[in-house]
């Protein structure tokens, strides 16, 4: 198996000390090993929000590529406010 992360930490590392495991997902994802084998990735806040962000907006557009060549279907804005 493939470690997507620069920095490692095992799962002792992370039970004794959470926070440093945290602060050092500040600088990317950090990965968390059980017997040499990545089982879990530590991120920061804002680089999960981002990839959730990024997720969705792959999602949409997969969505409108799909309805590509559909017939369009117009509303009003009162029409729209009822939805």
């Amino acid at each position: 198996m493939r470690i997507e992360a620069t920095t490692v930490s095992s799962i002792s590392d992370l039970k004794r000390s959470p926070a440093q495991v945290i602060t050092e997902a500040e600088d990317g994802p950090v990965a968390i090993l059980n017997h040499n084998k990545p089982v879990a990735y530590v991120i920061a806040a804002a680089a999960y929000e981002k990839m959730i962000d990024l997720i969705e907006d792959l999602q949409d557009a997969a969505l409108v590529h799909a309805r590509e060549g559909e017939p369009a279907t117009e509303y009003t804005i009162e029409q729209l406010r009822d939805l």
